[in-house]
């Protein structure tokens, strides 16, 4: 699952975030006291759907030439300042069973040419329960207009905290993969539903809408207004039911709940921390060893050359 974190204009003191025991604790810590969260009813909600897919947005391919300063992600809805280490706290529900739920998004400052666009490369790792579940690379570059496009994804499984593959990775350009919208620019009630991406090899097709605009939401971290609500579903998988994400303006996702589904996914923005030179330098090489590793893992991530730092 794909959030965006948020811009990193909430500053905290400096602390090794990027080390698992660290990261652990504090998402631990916020498993067990974080609040409820309540939004305000809204008139403002698209209509319901079928499992059949939409219409594509008109604007929904895109060019390389497109992006002149692919790295510069001020998108109002999702910010992306390199540095920015965002924590999210939750459950997981399937079957009558919760599990406590983490996630840690940090935006390095590595960057990745992918279909001949260069992208911004984050990190995010999903714990249950407190044990590493997948750890995450996925790529993104805001094109002239101020549309996000999300490129590839290299999401790695662990069981018990041991590596069981990545088979779910894709890569824009790669075996008829091609990359999708991750945020619009001017997103808006009643315009058409849009690709999130594309890749007939691992049958991964999501796909979003607006759902709701100018609400005001609490979670854990602080309350918001002016949110904005995506809605995102898989044609390909209906059992899984629609995800619904919060985004506050300047900040990035606060919020994301379940809407049906066999498996109830529920996130809430507790901490935001801005990494110091050291701390950006030690997630640096982790994720460079990942990426190292990835190229070995999966077919399609070898057709893309090694992430470099932002200066190289």
């Amino acid at each position: 699952m794909l959030v965006s974190a948020p811009s990193g204009e909430v500053s905290m003191s400096t602390r090794r975030v990027v080390l698992i025991v660290g990261a652990l604790a504090i998402v631990a810590a916020a498993c067990s006291s974080s609040k409820s969260t309540a939004t305000t009813p809204s008139t403002s909600t698209a209509p319901s759907r079928g499992t059949s897919t939409p219409a594509t947005q008109p604007g929904s391919a895109y060019r390389p030439t497109d992006f002149s300063r692919p790295l510069v992600i001020d998108n109002k809805w999702s910010p992306m300042v390199p540095g920015t280490a965002s924590y999210f706290s939750g459950t997981v529900s399937q079957d009558k069973r919760h599990e406590s739920h983490g996630l840690i998004s940090i935006v390095t400052d590595l960057t990745k040419v992918i279909d001949g666009v260069r992208t911004a490369v984050v990190w995010e790792r999903d714990f249950r329960n407190g044990v590493l579940a997948e750890s995450e690379l996925f790529f993104v570059a805001q094109d002239n207009t101020g549309t996000v496009w999300l490129l590839g994804e290299y999401p790695a499984i662990y069981e018990r905290g041991q590596f069981r593959g990545a088979p779910d990775t894709w890569i824009s350009g790669v075996s008829g993969a091609r990359g999708g919208i991750f945020m619009q620019t001017d997103p808006h009630l009643g315009a058409p539903s849009w690709s999130q991406g594309r890749a007939p090899s691992v049958q991964f097709n999501d796909r979003a809408q607006v759902s709701k605009t100018r609400q005001s939401v609490c979670g854990t971290f602080d309350c918001y207004h002016d949110v904005l609500v995506i809605d995102e579903w898989s044609p390909l998988a209906p059992e899984d039911g629609h995800q619904r994400k919060y985004y506050a303006a300047g900040v990035g996702t606060v919020l994301v709940q379940p809407a049906g589904g066999t498996q109830q996914e529920n996130l809430s923005l507790v901490h935001v921390v801005h990494l110091d030179a050291q701390d950006l330098a030690t997630s640096r090489q982790e994720v460079l060893k990942i990426d190292a590793d990835a190229s070995r893992v999966s077919g399609a991530y070898a057709h893309t050359p090694p992430a470099v730092p932002r200066d190289s």
